[in-house]
């Protein structure tokens, strides 16, 4: 089966031919298996629900509270059986247990209702693994914990798309797409918050652009680099509408634009590699990654994926720590389904390093770190409704799913070297687990 927007679609025949088989008036967003029961299929399509019960030759349609009044951002049901929980746009959860016939409300705490806005990037403090922020992409406060997660308090009004916590200072804090969708910054773990420098003053940049992504450079604590997004469709022959990239050398009091200039609306990520001259790495909403290898001042296309578009708000890019060539970029939705491509060169070169049974759907995030100096972990959340991750700890090459310790649905995810991992949920807000290594290395069902 392929959930296209139109609707959902299947084969009989190995992919020779397509039938459409629900159709969704352009609306259709999620596509759900019951493990547990082989046949039962949901499809979500903005505020309605339709649930087959033999593989999709016919469906049904399940309505809740919230139909005609708010879209669904998050569904998950339980395995086997009729019980469910839909999370709307508004902020509210509702539960079954009679696969949607009755629904009831479930009371949240303000952090779980802010994130099925459909939030939730993660940092963690290198030093206090205890010590932890969540951004809500701009739905509602930023959140920090010092207790690991058992409980959190707003550390700032404004959602950021990106909390990034500075690899060489923890005290010190940004929040990208904060106030204006510009850059806040603290140097006291969040308790006081200053603008970090105004980059569309010193750009010369429109109104237009919001800051969605920040980098530091290993070894060089004052130098940053900015990525924005255009709230303009970008227009050929005028640069000034397509996304940017600047540079800051005095930790972000002020910034030089760089000359990147490809029509794209949003930049989604950009890594630094230290030298005399830093090269760069960065990546679009429209899955495609340049590189510079002259501080960013001329680039060259280093990978094009056909894929559906990508959000700053995720965490679709990650790099080593310890080892600035290695870097791993997430495609969720291409036409094989997910994918995991990875460079050990810092660009030059990309390989397909996909787990093996990679869920078709949910793909939310991926995550790099040591837990050794031999070891380069790998760690991807989403597509599966029990907690577990897909694992690697050999660059990608083999794979495994760990647990966690959270039964939940995993949506972003942030981890540490010891083993600690921080994860956006589909019915608990964010929660503290620890990474469990698989007991068998390629047990992927």
């Amino acid at each position: 089966m392929v959930l296209q927007d139109d609707g959902l679609y299947r084969t009989s025949d190995g992919a020779a031919t397509w039938e459409m088989c629900l159709s969704c008036g352009g609306t259709a967003d999620g596509l759900v298996f019951d493990e547990g029961r082989s046949g039962i299929v949901w499809v979500r399509a903005y505020d309605r629900l339709y649930r087959s019960q033999n593989g999709g030759a016919t469906w049904g349609e399940v309505k809740g509270p919230w139909t005609g009044k708010a879209s669904l951002s998050a569904f998950s049901p339980d395995r086997g059986g009729s019980r469910a929980l839909a999370c709307t746009d508004r902020g509210e959860i509702f539960f079954t247990e009679d696969a949607g016939k009755r629904w009831k409300g479930v009371e949240t705490p303000r952090l779980l209702a802010d994130l099925t806005h459909g939030g939730g990037s993660i940092a963690v403090d290198p030093v206090d693994h205890d010590r932890a922020y969540v951004g809500t992409g701009g739905a509602g406060p930023t959140f920090g914990t010092t207790n690991g997660g058992r409980s959190w308090t707003v550390i700032h009004d404004w959602g950021a798309v990106r909390v990034v916590v500075h690899p060489e200072q923890a005290n010190h804090l940004f929040l990208v797409g904060g106030r204006n969708s510009g850059i806040l910054e603290s140097i006291d773990y969040g308790s006081t918050w200053t603008e970090a420098g105004d980059f569309r003053r010193d750009t010369d940049s429109r109104e237009s652009q919001k800051a969605s992504a920040l980098c530091f450079v290993a070894g060089q604590p004052n130098r940053l680099y900015l990525a924005t997004r255009s709230e303009e469709e970008p227009v050929s022959g005028d640069p000034a509408s397509w996304a940017q990239v600047a540079t800051s050398g005095n930790g972000g009091d002020s910034w030089t634009l760089l000359p990147f200039r490809e029509p794209f609306k949003e930049i989604i990520a950009v890594t630094a590699r230290p030298g005399l001259r830093n090269s760069l790495l960065l990546f679009t909403s429209s899955c495609e990654a340049y590189r510079s290898l002259d501080g960013g001042e001329s680039w060259g296309l280093s990978l094009n994926i056909k894929a559906e578009p990508l959000y700053a708000a995720q965490n679709f890019v990650a790099s080593d720590p310890s080892n600035p060539n290695f870097v791993v970029f997430l495609v969720p939705s291409t036409s094989e389904g997910p994918k995991l491509y990875v460079t050990e060169d810092f660009g030059e070169s990309w390989s397909d390093r996909s787990p093996p049974g990679f869920r078709l759907f949910a793909v939310h995030s991926v995550a790099v770190d040591r837990p050794s100096p031999q070891v380069t972990r790998i760690v991807i959340g989403g597509g599966r409704p029990d907690g577990r991750l897909y694992l690697s700890d050999d660059l990608g090459f083999s794979w495994g799913l760990a647990t966690t310790g959270i039964d939940d649905g995993l949506c972003g995810i942030a981890i540490s070297g010891d083993g600690t991992c921080y994860a956006t949920t589909v019915r608990n807000g964010v929660v503290k687990g620890v990474i469990r290594l698989p007991t068998v290395a390629d047990d992927l069902r």
